[in-house]
């Protein structure tokens, strides 16, 4: 091909990088700013400035033409390493000193060798390598960031790319002592062309679809919430709020309802303002959340009223709870100094009854608190005093083992239960003096076996079904990381016994490993008795 093949495989891979980075252009004007396409189009451009000087070397020569094509190479990583941290929402300006450094260590190697030296191969990919493996670290280190196919895609290109550099760095050291027929000067030069239009190519859309997917996961988040106070909506407190219902014969608790009304709303809106009754939803939105356990569901009925559902707990901590909130909501200053006061309707439970007629019996509670003159709790009896309730011991947490619980494989149920009968260890340590050491050896534990655990039932329903495998292993990573935070938090004195006791009993054992784990074992079920089992 003559001195222009080179020049020619440069102006092609220059022309993939701008096609690449406009098409990234084009995703980020319709995406938010911290998803990192802007700096992912950012780094695709720089990459096209080097090609682009590779390409002039016969005009700029070698010397200069490499020393500027490298080091923007390398901008170009830490760009896409910033661009990964936005992704995940990291505050990288922090971690400027680490995104810099490999640009000056490559700086000072090239301005220490000659552009003749054979050293320089090994020296600029040995810099690159180390590029490409901390963007990977960056994206592994917090899996739970990131969707799980982009991530998985971007993986690959990341890992292919560092095995490329890998190789360039091992040839650059050890060629002179290898005799492989393929290890040729031409046959190397259109490996390491192919393989930067693969890299470039897979790293664009591993990104493009972790912006996708995060959309996708936005868009649906956004469906489920209310705009104004970030708690859920109607549609989705009442669904979840009936799906509680149809697990109430699994658990051993009561469950109860509390209906929020915010007293004279429509006054304060005629009064001051549509605009501060949006703030005063808001910010009442925020007094309730700072009073309830992170697993409690809570959600905007309508106008300003609010439905409350207390995961755990009997009926009379759902009242006190009730009375906490009301109080707090009197003390608290809203916008413009506004005091308000709420109204709340109290029912517990029943399974008598339906969704709709239990409903009626919390809409009822509310309507005579607010004509009884509001600012009051009521139940349907009469108004709250909890003086009359029985002065009933702290509430345990105590799981049963059920037949119905069984999944029909031997070893996960063992395992299903063995942590159902951890959780009921932990909750009387707990609830005992003098137990410190006992209740963090027991905590360990129970993080052990559910790591354990998790493992092994991925690698079962891997074996029977891959994508349904691949959808429960993301429940698994999220409870984990929850897991280690609310121990961290627990420790440390930042929650309570309840609200820690609540996360494993009724997160971990009754959500997930009851109620989750036995739905996707009947899936897979199902689809094997309807002749669409496929193992993979």
């Amino acid at each position: 091909m003559g001195d222009s093949g080179p020049a020619f495989r440069f102006v092609i891979i220059t022309c993939l990088s701008l096609t690449q980075a406009i098409s990234v252009g084009w995703s980020e004007s319709r995406s938010t700013p911290s998803s990192g396409l802007r700096m992912l189009s950012a780094a695709l451009y720089i990459q096209t400035a080097a090609f682009i000087l590779f390409a002039l070397q016969g005009v700029l020569g070698p010397g200069i033409a490499i020393f500027l094509g490298d080091i923007l190479i390398a901008v170009s990583y830490s760009v896409f390493r910033v661009a990964v941290m936005l992704f995940k929402q990291s505050r990288w300006r922090e971690h400027l000193p680490g995104l810099l450094g490999p640009v000056v260590l490559l700086a000072a190697l090239l301005l220490a060798t000659p552009p003749s030296d054979r050293s320089l191969t090994l020296k600029t990919n040995g810099v690159f390598f180390l590029q490409t493996l901390l963007v990977l670290h960056e994206i592994r280190k917090e899996k739970q960031a990131f969707p799980a196919h982009g991530r998985k895609l971007l993986s690959v290109a990341l890992a292919f790319s560092s095995f490329v550099f890998a190789v360039r760095v091992v040839l650059a050291a050890f060629g002179d002592t290898l005799h492989w027929a393929w290890l040729n000067p031409t046959t190397l030069l259109y490996l390491s062309y192919a393989s930067a239009c693969a890299t470039i190519v897979l790293v664009t859309n591993g990104f493009l679809m972790l912006a996708k997917e995060r959309s996708e996961e936005q868009e649906q988040k956004s469906l489920m919430t209310d705009r104004l106070t970030g708690c859920w909506n109607r549609a989705r407190i009442e669904q979840v709020i009936q799906l509680e219902m149809e697990r109430a014969p699994l658990q051993n608790w009561p469950l109860s309802l509390l209906l929020l009304d915010i007293d004279h709303f429509k006054k304060v809106n005629d009064q001051h303002g549509h605009l501060v009754g949006d703030e005063i939803l808001k910010e009442f939105a925020s007094v309730v959340y700072r009073n309830i356990r992170s697993t409690d569901l809570f959600g905007r009925w309508g106008g300003e009223e609010f439905l409350l559902f207390p995961t755990t707990g009997s009926y009379l901590d759902a009242l006190k709870l009730a009375e906490r909130i009301r109080a707090s909501v009197e003390q608290h200053r809203f916008a413009e100094d506004l005091q308000i006061t709420i109204s709340i309707g109290a029912a517990p439970y029943d399974p008598a009854l339906c969704w709709t007629e239990w409903m009626k019996k919390v809409d009822l509670a509310l309507y005579k608190a607010k004509h009884a003159g509001r600012n009051q709790v009521w139940t349907e009896q009469g108004p709250l005093a909890l003086d009359t309730f029985p002065d009933t011991h702290q509430w345990k947490m105590q799981l049963t083992w059920k037949n119905v619980y069984e999944c029909g494989y031997r070893e996960i149920d063992k395992q299903h239960r063995n942590l159902l009968e951890r959780v009921n260890q932990l909750t009387l340590l707990l609830h005992s003096e003098g137990m410190q050491k006992q209740t963090t050896d027991l905590i360990n534990a129970i993080l052990r076996e559910t790591e354990s655990h998790f493992s092994e039932e991925e690698k079962l329903l891997a074996s029977l079904h891959h994508e349904i495998a691949r959808e429960h292993c993301k429940l698994h990573v999220a409870l984990l990381e929850k897991a280690r935070r609310m121990t961290e938090l627990y420790f440390s004195n930042h929650i309570g016994v309840e609200e820690f006791v609540q996360f494993y009993g009724y997160e971990l054992i009754v959500q997930h490993t009851l109620v989750e784990d036995l739905h996707v074992f009947r899936k897979i079920q199902t689809i094997k008795i309807a002749g669409k089992f496929m193992p993979s």
